[in-house]
Order: C-alpha cells, then sequence, then structure tokens
C-alpha cells in the first residue's frame, strides 16, 4: 500500500512478476482481486463494519478488471465466451457488415453488471475470510505503515 495525494489515501501495488506474461487466467484474476479489496476488508474487520473512502483507488480497479473478464474475455460462465463490447458496438458479419444486436441489449447490460457484481463480491468474501484468519498480520501491518 502506497500514499498518494487524490481521492484515496493508497492504492495496492501489485509487483510485476518475473516473467513476460500476456495472459491471465481466471484464477489469477480471482487472486489478484481479492488483493485488491484486501484493503477494504481489512478496514471493514478492525473498525468492525465501518468503511471509508479510503479504497476508491483499489475499488476503481477491481470493478474494471471484473468488467473485462465478464465483458471483454469471455470468462463468465452463464454469459460464456461473448465479447459485449463486439456486440454492443454492432459487431461485424463474415462479410464485414454491421450484425445488429438489437432490443435484448439491455438484458445483457443487466446481466454483466450482475455477473461482475457477483465476481467482486465472490473476492470480498475471500478477503475478508483472509482477514479475519490473520489478525496478528493485519495488526503488524497496521503498526508497520504508521
Amino acid at each position: 500500500i502506497l500514499p498518494r495525494s487524490g481521492g484515496a489515501l493508497g492504492f495496492t501495488y501489485i509487483p510485476p512478476t518475473n516473467e513476460d506474461r500476456y495472459l491471465l487466467f481466471i484464477d489469477e484474476l480471482r487472486g489478484r482481486l481479492v488483493t485488491l479489496l484486501g484493503g477494504r476488508a481489512a478496514e471493514e474487520i478492525v473498525y468492525s463494519g465501518r468503511v471509508s473512502t479510503g479504497a476508491l483507488d483499489d475499488i476503481r480497479r477491481a470493478t474494471d478488471m471484473a468488467y473485462k473478464a465478464i465483458a471483454e474475455y469471455g470468462l463468465s460462465q452463464t454469459i460464456g465466451p461473448v465479447s459485449i463490447s463486439t456486440l454492443t458496438n454492432g459487431g461485424m458479419d463474415e462479410s464485414g457488415g454491421s450484425v445488429s444486436f438489437g432490443r435484448d441489449q439491455g438484458q445483457l447490460v443487466d446481466l454483466v453488471q450482475k455477473e461482475v457484481r457477483a465476481l467482486l463480491q465472490s473476492a470480498m468474501e475471500v478477503s475478508l475470510s483472509i482477514v479475519r484468519a490473520n489478525p496478528t498480520v493485519v495488526e503488524g501491518l497496521g503498526a508497520q505503515l504508521e
């Protein structure tokens, strides 16, 4: 967690790995979401359910990552291997012409939002369980940050 100016008091830095990576598997993505939501989870546990605006940047990044997983990378079991952005932009048929997505677009947007929320909620539950299981680590990190 690094201090910064602006809307959030800090942000979660995930250092790059030693290897060049262009692919991200769903379990790795979930792990990153859990990491990003760790600060909010710690705050919720330490302050007995009270949370602040401190996790603003982490929540934005987690939401963006979850949205891309569902809407762009096709990692949703419910929606399947579909790029929602391609569909909502009209798509392309085999001849290069536009394909109309039609009146089902609103339902699909609702489904994507539901899937994004479910993915983030699942990651938050894991973050909370990790923080609850490691109170001495959380206290030690807090003391070190102070």
